[in-house]
């Protein structure tokens, strides 16, 4: 049996992603919002949950959506937070788990997460 519930979320990987949107997308002038959504997911074949971390800001710059979906943290500079999340769940997971982050068409940035579903446990 796949369960969700059993599934254990490095510490900080989600958090990271919130403070981001709280730094960068929050205005005093404007409505913000910040989304978080879990969900089963598929990944490369194996079940996952897929963790999804959007808000209404201005998104990310083109050059660290780059960095932080490219394997190389090193390109990562001063973003000390996504470097670190990066990290932790490459220790936990390995190459079984995912971060990745993207611009909404709409507007805002948007971070996802894939951690994967022991089976049978």
């Amino acid at each position: 049996e796949k369960s969700i519930e059993a599934v254990l979320v490095p510490p900080l990987i989600i958090q990271t992603f919130v403070e981001n949107s709280i730094k960068y997308a929050v205005d005093v002038y404007k409505k913000s919002f910040i989304n978080v959504w879990v969900q089963p997911d598929c990944l490369e074949g194996k079940p996952v949950i897929q963790i999804r971390v959007e808000d209404n800001g201005p998104g990310y710059p083109a050059e660290i959506i780059q960095a932080v979906n490219a394997s190389d943290l090193v390109s990562l500079g001063n973003k000390l937070g996504i470097m670190n999340a990066k990290k932790r769940i490459h220790y936990f997971y390995h190459q079984q788990a995912r971060i990745q982050i993207k611009n909404l068409e709409q507007g805002g940035a948007c971070a996802l997460i894939w951690i994967p579903i022991k089976q049978g446990e």
